[in-house]
């Protein structure tokens, strides 16, 4: 019976082992079911997710496209339009100028006719007698001059008029032009903007797709891994049950086999103790009967057998219910996989369900954030372009505005000016009258005068215009001769005035020029017929022809001029004629330039050279007048001896008698020599110095001066008036050096201190250390080294303390601190007048502080002190400084050591220093350059 139960229990644990395959096999395909499912649902939307992005990237593209061409179409429709209201506008100043123009012309000539009408009536009122003629003539002509001065101007005036309207043309096309550099600057800008933005927009599709995505990817593999852990738990838990059940199984087996057992032993208990109760009860029979025994032994075979059958159909019974057991418990394990089974199945449907509504919710939140993507791009698109499409159309709206107010204005303004003008062109209408009877009784007048007296009255105008002529020449050449010596040449009296009379005489020609091309009776001439006239205009030719003829050389019309307007014009062409053949014959015999010294500076040397010239011409003049003076009392019988003029170039000397000694006397004297040398320097160097104010300047040290000066002269004929003041300095600096007012020393705080300007070839020279100079011997090497670093020098440091700030017993020049805030070596070489070739490397700006300063002495500059230097001049008499030619204030003061100043400064050029040109100007061979020369005795220029 055991082995029956047990049989029982191995077949039912193994059909629950079965059942537990089967479910584990069921679970395992449903999940993986479920698993594709999922990832069938996030490859769908991906795809379409990926589907979407090109799409509407391609929307975008597109959109894109779509509003910048219809922004470009917009904008060429408006320039289009701006364009076709300009060309509009454009033509209006041309026909406003054309039309005013015309009116003029009209007005003009209608007032023209009006003046020939006054003196056509005026004419009537005279006699036919001679007298009445040349009234009557003489009242035309002023008429007929009146008319042609009127009718001269309509074209000037018509012209100017016309000529007004270019320039509005002009201002016309700067409108559209400016109009379309604004658009042609916008266009890029905003497609520029507009393709950022759908960048911008694209980028963030971009995000939102990659989001979608990984979002996708994220649930998938959540799911998946869920999927995963819930089939492990359910067949961890599908085993656990089935082997729980098994081992149930087997436990009733164990628990319904023991029953048996039990209940088998008792039955056999039972009937070994029946059996043995028989077998007792035989043996204590006396006398067993054999058939009373055998009846007890058949009785108790039958009880045991009935007990044997008994016990036998309990065991069945309890086996059977045994079995039942197992089989029900079987059956009920087998029921619970299969419900432990389904509702595994039923958690994963229903955790699987809330995953497949995230990824269709992700689906439709990507396309919600697209979709406002797009929504914002296409209004941010609106905003660009309309907005920007609205500042073309306010600038294109603002470009014909201003041309049409430009050109109201300029209607009303050339109206203005048209009334203005003929206004203007008919003033003289209004005396007329007046001046025709004026001329018939002048003419009237003349008849009654003697002829001769007409004709001598013709050449003193024609001589007083031929006078003023002259000194318009005298000056023009002065001008030359100054311009001239600017550039190192020193021009010849003759050779200025021959080159101011070619200016003038071009000058002529030009305006004769323009008054043919203006003038109604030749403008319609050819230019080549206007420039001839104007030639003979220029050269006399045309005065002395029509003096002659009495008509127009350009058209033979008739002038009726009197007696005096002919011998005007007769001797002013024939005196211009005269002069011109004289001019030519002696251009290439008299010299046009003297080779003479300049002063070094350009200013100085124009002023000396136009001195020379006018000093020459007054000579010339003096000497002129002298003649004639000598010749007309020659006529009148007191002429007197004439001394000899001196030779050029020589200086004449008394041959006894006593030199001047007075002031005065020697201030004269030395101007006269100098201006007679034709030495303007000396001439202002003599004025300066009897001007100077400073107390020390006293009239005995001025006659001392003047005197040694004088005893230079004396000595040496051929010496100049200044290079005699030069030598008198050199030979006892003591006597005449620093004889200025000192500067007042709240006048140094004002300014700061004080600043001395040093070139870097002197402080190379004489101002390094010794053991620095050492390092940088080269001069050249150094400079380009400065140029390049200019940290490689440090005044303070690398200079000797005590080198001198100016040579020992001269004139060192300084400036206020505050006045030399320039840090451009040009700058530097303008204002404070340095020598440009001496300064061109460098300099060094060395500083004393005020406190510094007030313990040098600084001192006015006096005529002495600058003897040296041509450029100098005289500063304000109320100014405590001097100044330099460049107009900053400058002071001297004696030798200072290096060691004294509070600061110094590098200034150098960057890149090679290239000085101001001289327009290539000649230097005279016994002429060093004016950037080499240095003052005698100094070591440190100026």
């Amino acid at each position: 019976m055991q082995r029956s139960i047990r049989k029982k229990a191995t077949d039912e644990s193994a059909g629950i082992h079965a059942a537990v395959s089967h479910q584990k096999g069921a679970l395992a395909a449903g999940f993986a079911a479920r698993r594709a499912h999922i990832g069938a649902q996030v490859e769908g939307q991906r795809r379409a997710i990926h589907a979407a992005a090109e799409q509407e990237n391609q929307q975008i593209a597109t959109s894109t496209a779509t509003r910048l061409e219809a922004f470009t179409t917009d904008t060429e429709a408006e320039r289009t339009g701006m364009h076709a209201q300009l060309d509009q506008q454009a033509s209006r100043p041309g026909a406003t100028a054309h039309s005013d123009a015309a009116r003029a012309e009209a007005e003009i000539d209608a007032a023209a006719n009006e003046a020939r009408e006054v003196g056509r009536r005026e004419a009537t009122q005279y006699g036919g007698d001679e007298k009445g003629r040349a009234q009557a003539a003489a009242a035309v002509k002023v008429a007929n001059d009146t008319a042609a001065d009127i009718a001269g101007k309509g074209p000037g005036i018509a012209k100017e008029l016309r000529g007004a309207a270019p320039g509005f043309d002009q201002k016309h096309v700067e409108y559209a032009a400016t109009v379309d550099h604004q658009v042609a600057e916008a266009v890029p800008k905003i497609t520029e903007s507009v393709q950022a933005e759908s960048q911008a927009a694209a980028s963030q599709l971009e995000t939102v797709t990659d989001a979608s995505q990984e979002q996708l990817a994220s649930t998938e593999s959540h799911v998946s891994t869920a999927l995963s852990h819930a089939e492990a738990g359910a067949v961890q838990m599908l085993e656990t049950a089935g082997q729980r059940q098994a081992d149930h199984v087997w436990t009733s087996a164990n628990q319904a086999s023991a029953a048996v057992d039990g209940a088998a032993r008792e039955r056999a208990q039972q009937i070994e103790q029946r059996t043995a109760q028989v077998g007792a009860y035989l043996l204590a029979a006396e006398l067993p009967n054999p058939e009373a025994a055998d009846e007890v032994v058949v009785s108790e075979h039958t009880q045991l057998a009935e007990t044997e059958k008994s016990a036998v159909g309990q065991l069945d019974s309890a086996l059977s219910q045994a079995g039942d057991g197992l089989t029900q418990a079987a059956g009920v394990a087998t029921q619970g996989l299969h419900a432990a089974a389904a509702s595994t199945q039923q958690a994963a449907d229903e955790g699987v369900a809330p995953a497949l509504q995230q990824v269709q919710t992700a689906a439709e939140t990507r396309q919600a954030s697209v979709t406002a993507v797009v929504n914002a791009l296409g209004q941010q698109h609106q905003v660009i372009t309309a907005g920007s499409l609205d500042q073309i159309k306010g600038a294109v709206v603002q470009a014909v505005a201003s041309p049409t107010r430009v050109n109201d204005q300029f209607a009303g303004d050339s109206r203005k000016a048209t009334d203005q003008s003929v206004a203007k062109a008919r003033e003289p209408l209004g005396g007329l009258p007046a001046n025709a009877r004026a001329a018939a009784d002048q003419a009237g007048k003349e008849h009654d005068r003697g002829l001769f007296a007409q004709i001598g009255m013709g050449i003193l105008k024609a001589l007083g215009g031929l006078l003023i002529g002259l000194v318009i020449v005298i000056a023009v050449a002065l001008v030359v001769a100054f311009v001239a010596g600017f550039f190192g040449i020193a021009l010849t009296a003759f050779g200025a005035m021959m080159i101011a009379g070619a200016i003038l005489l071009a000058a002529g020609a030009i305006y004769a020029f323009y008054q043919r091309r203006t003038n109604p009776e030749t403008a319609h001439m050819g230019v080549g017929k206007q420039m001839g006239l104007a030639l003979l205009d220029a050269i006399g030719v045309t005065a002395l022809y029509e003096g002659i003829r009495s008509k127009s050389i350009a058209t033979g019309r008739e002038l009726n001029l009197n007696a005096e307007e002919r011998s005007e014009k007769i001797t002013t062409g024939t005196i211009s004629i005269i002069m011109l053949f004289f001019a030519a014959r002696g251009a290439g015999a008299r010299p046009w330039v003297r080779p003479v010294e300049l002063p070094p500076t350009a200013v100085a040397a124009g002023r000396a050279a136009a001195g020379g010239v006018a000093a020459e011409l007054w000579s010339g003049a003096r000497l002129a007048g002298k003649d004639v003076m000598d010749r007309i009392g020659k006529k009148l019988g007191t002429d007197r001896p004439k001394p000899t003029a001196p030779s050029a170039g020589a200086r004449t000397t008394p041959a006894s008698g006593p030199r001047p000694t007075r002031l005065p006397d020697l201030v004269r004297v030395l101007r006269e020599e100098a201006t007679a040398r034709g030495d303007t320097v000396g001439a202002d160097k003599v004025g300066f110095i009897e001007r100077d104010p400073s107390a020390a300047m006293t009239q005995a040290l001025k006659a001392e001066f003047f005197r040694r000066v004088d005893a230079r002269l004396q000595a040496d004929p051929k010496l100049g008036v200044w290079d005699a003041m030069k030598e008198v300095v050199r030979n006892d600096p003591k006597a005449f050096l620093f004889k200025g007012d000192d500067i007042p020393p709240h006048v140094i705080d004002e300014h700061g201190g004080m600043t001395r300007i040093v070139d870097l070839e002197s402080a190379h020279r004489y101002m390094l250390d010794p053991a620095y100079r050492r390092s940088h011997f080269d001069f050249q090497t150094w400079i380009e080294d400065m140029q390049k670093d200019p940290s490689v020098f440090d005044p303070m440091q690398d200079c000797d303390p005590a080198a001198l700030l100016s040579g020992k017993g001269q004139v060192g020049w300084w400036v206020p601190r505050s006045k030399a805030g320039q840090y451009s070596l040009a700058e530097l070489v303008i204002d404070l007048a340095l020598q440009r070739g001496r300064y061109a490397p460098g300099t060094v700006r060395f500083t004393l502080d005020p406190a510094a300063a007030k313990m040098v002495g600084f001192k006015r500059p006096t005529p002495f002190d600058g003897i040296e230097f041509g450029e100098w001049g005289e500063a304000d008499p109320s100014s405590v400084f001097g100044v330099t030619q460049g107009g900053t204030p400058e002071a001297v003061a004696p030798q200072i050591p290096v060691g004294q100043a509070t600061g110094g400064y590098v200034v150098v050029p960057s890149g090679q220093y290239i000085p101001p040109a001289l327009s290539g100007a000649s230097v005279p061979r016994n002429v060093e350059p004016a950037d080499k020369r240095e003052a005698v005795g100094t070591g440190v220029t100026r």
